[in-house]
């Protein structure tokens, strides 16, 4: 009997010998010294990594990631992603979304607290962050952090008129 066979024979009565384990994306099983992941959806081959792409939504907008690694059954075309595929899909939606924000400027960051009337140290407080980063920001010495960039456009985005002042469109 093949480890296929074995572990699907084990699937089917539910019983354990201690080396292999069920998870949500498929059937590791020991062979030698490596760890191979059956198909959970046929059980009749190893999935092998392969490249696909895959349609993600943006603020809105559909952006297709291309040359993404998953695993693929050969036998029925099964595609799953690994957590460490996961993560890394993740790595580009998140790099598309800050690419998608323009970085803001010294002038914008200054409009930005003007037109709120704020003094330095409450818009501090509302995007905790230090005095020194955000008068740094401010005149210039140091770009914005990506992330920093995205909060401060999502919070914009919710007062389009503050919007349109920093901005100006």
């Amino acid at each position: 009997m093949d480890i296929v066979q074995r572990l699907k024979k084990l699937v089917d009565h539910k019983t354990s010998i201690g080396i292999f384990s069920i998870v949500p994306i498929g059937v590791f099983a020991i062979q030698g010294n490596g760890v191979t992941m059956i198909c959970t959806n046929c059980f009749e081959a190893e999935y092998k990594t392969t490249k696909t792409e895959l349609t993600v939504t943006v603020n809105g907008e559909s952006h297709v990631l291309r040359d993404l690694d998953c695993e693929t059954c050969p036998a029925c075309g099964e595609s799953i992603f690994t957590h460490a595929q996961s993560l890394e899909i993740d790595k580009k939606r998140v790099t598309l979304e800050f690419g998608l924000k323009p970085l803001l400027t010294s002038d914008q960051l200054k409009t930005l607290r003007r037109v709120l009337d704020m003094k330095l140290a409450e818009i501090c407080d509302l995007l905790h962050v230090g005095r020194n980063t955000y008068g740094r920001w401010e005149r210039g010495e140091v770009e914005i952090t990506p992330s920093m960039n995205l909060l401060v456009h999502s919070l914009m985005e919710k007062m389009p008129d503050v919007c349109d002042k920093v901005i100006k469109k």
